[in-house]
């Protein structure tokens, strides 16, 4: 997602409108200069929106001045910028509105707002107690930006079923995009009428509506809205504040029953699959699910209403044979060979999706050194085994058209070739190819299985001059090898200048792919990662946990 101009995607709105929870991430930093990326990326998963919070912002040389310096703003929501992709909703929150901004500073206001538009910001809180010229003003300058139109009631003398709040509600609705209105909470029947009043709500409104039952009392409304404010254990939060974390939302909407348990399924595991990163991610974020294994009938498997995905090192499309309902993407249908399936519901129909992610997962390790793929780079897809069609496919989508296959099974790479516009060749002509290359070009070259040609053969035809990227799909153990020393071993083979991605950082890549195909959230990277790098030292056998088989008796 991109937060710049006209490229912003409204993820407030299109979550909204599919009934999809929506977690704004509140910003409560006195500097961000002194956060480090890593907590900045662990806070942000499972969020879909930032808040920035400017008016809790205190540069370092002024301390808790009223209103800061606009560049200091700027430097703040920059750095904000650079670290995420997430959409940010920029906020002035004034003192009668619960926040530090002093409400008679409307033009200083003003001023950061069209900072905010400036800089690309997806949205614009702007509370309606603001002066008509600053409500006015910033309307007329948006373009991309929506606006999110706030009021806040702070006493505890006005209810959700009250007029005045009907009144507020006319006139959020005049301002803004999506609608902002806070009460504060008395006790707990609170929530009960804050939850009528978003029923009634969406029963004759469309704009998306955040609608907070402020205090320890109103909890309850914070993982029962459809919008709702997180907070996170690496956020400074004062004592008993009344922000939940994600982890405690999920927690919470799956003991009401609002969050179903989910099953996911790893078939055909071997040593470089682990559920390991899924448990990892899943215990993270707090949500209720578990991994299974399950070899056998994969119809009767998927049939379970708490089913949720599978993967696997992949099954060839006679599946879809099998399960008919099985949705193919245009991927899996050109590789022939799906590797995950995820289950959707649209319109309370249940769909089964087999998608293949091994493709995107090669783009992305592609993607990390920077090579800028074009007509001048070739593609060299020694063997035919298993990946290799998924690696013919991500350099085609790449844009990349000299695409060789080289294997000394000459039918299975001239029948490649010709499916992915390329040409193919024999082991023994590999020095002709690597002759026949510019010494502009670029150089991809994919290891897919098979013993079609030695490692030492490759270091030793490719012209010194070229930098290739070599990335390893196929997967072989040798006796008393861990992941990881294999991981060591593959890279040292090669010249010290090819930049090398091993099988297990392809899978690793796929892993948050199927994670985030699995639950429509951003996978925790940070946190997969971790389980991933400690598991791969130990060995096959004490690396992988046993896992239960998906029981037979509750198929």
């Amino acid at each position: 997602m991109s937060i710049d101009g006209a490229d912003q995607y409204d993820v407030i709105s299109q979550r909204y409108r599919k009934g999809l929870h929506t977690y704004i991430i509140t910003l409560k930093f006195p500097d961000l200069s002194v956060v480090h990326q890593d907590d900045l990326e662990r806070i942000g998963y499972g969020g879909d929106v930032w808040e920035f919070r400017a008016d809790l912002l205190e540069c370092p040389l002024l301390g808790k001045t009223a209103v800061q310096p606009i560049q200091f703003i700027r430097n703040q929501l920059q750095i904000l910028q650079r670290s995420t992709q997430l959409p940010i909703l920029f906020t002035v929150r004034t003192v009668s509105q619960g926040g530090r901004f002093p409400d008679d500073a409307a033009h200083e206001a003003l001023a950061l707002m069209k900072l905010a538009v400036e800089l690309g910001c997806a949205y614009i809180d702007v509370e309606i107690n603001w002066p008509a010229f600053v409500i006015d003003e910033i309307r007329a300058l948006v373009t991309s930006s929506r606006i999110v139109a706030s009021y806040h009631e702070l006493s505890t003398n006005v209810r959700w079923t009250s007029a005045v709040l009907q009144e507020k509600l006319v006139a959020l609705d005049a301002v803004g995009d999506v609608l902002k209105l806070c009460v504060q909470s008395v006790d707990i029947n609170d929530n009960l009428e804050h939850g009528l009043f978003l029923r009634d709500y969406q029963r004759c409104m469309e704009k998306p509506i955040i609608a907070v039952a402020m205090g320890l009392h109103g909890r309850l409304s914070r993982f029962l809205a459809p919008i709702a404010f997180v907070a996170h254990r690496l956020i400074p939060q004062p004592p008993e504040s009344e922000q939940l974390t994600l982890s405690q939302i999920n927690q919470a909407l799956w003991l009401l029953g609002q969050l179903p348990t989910r099953k996911f399924v790893l078939a055909g595991i071997d040593p470089f699959h682990s559920s390991i990163p899924f448990l990892a991610a899943f215990e993270d974020l707090g949500l209720p699910y578990s991994i299974y294994e399950a070899n056998h009938n994969w119809q009767t498997v998927a049939a379970r209403p708490d089913f949720g995905g599978a993967c696997s090192s992949g099954w060839e499309l006679q599946v879809g044979q099998n399960m008919p309902e099985l949705e193919l993407s245009p991927a899996a249908r050109t590789i022939g060979l799906v590797d995950t399936i995820s289950v959707t519901d649209t319109s309370g129909e249940r769909l089964l999706c087999g998608d293949n992610t091994t493709w995107t997962a090669i783009k992305a390790c592609i993607g990390k050194c920077k090579m800028a793929c074009a007509s001048k780079t070739t593609v060299l897809v020694v063997g035919v085994g298993q990946r290799s069609r998924a690696a013919c496919y991500a350099a085609q989508r790449l844009g990349v058209r000299n695409i060789i296959v080289i294997s000394a099974d000459e039918d299975k790479a001239q029948a490649m070739a010709v499916d992915f516009h390329g040409r193919s060749s024999r082991p023994t002509e590999l020095k002709d190819v690597m002759e026949s290359l510019a010494m502009d070009e670029g150089l991809i070259v994919f290891k897919c299985g098979g013993h079609d040609l030695q490692d030492e053969e490759l270091s030793e035809h490719v012209p010194s001059q070229l930098d290739p990227v070599c990335i390893e799909l196929e997967l072989e153990l040798e006796l008393g090898q861990t992941p990881h020393s294999r991981d060591w071993a593959s890279t040292a083979r090669y010249p010290a200048h090819w930049k090398v991605y091993t099988l297990s950082d392809v899978l690793r890549e796929q892993s948050y792919l199927q994670f985030e195909s699995w639950t429509q959230r951003q996978a925790p990277r940070l946190v997969m990662k971790s389980a991933m790098k400690a598991q791969a030292r130990l060995s096959p056998k004490k690396g992988r946990p046993e896992l239960q088989e998906y029981p037979r008796a509750l198929i």
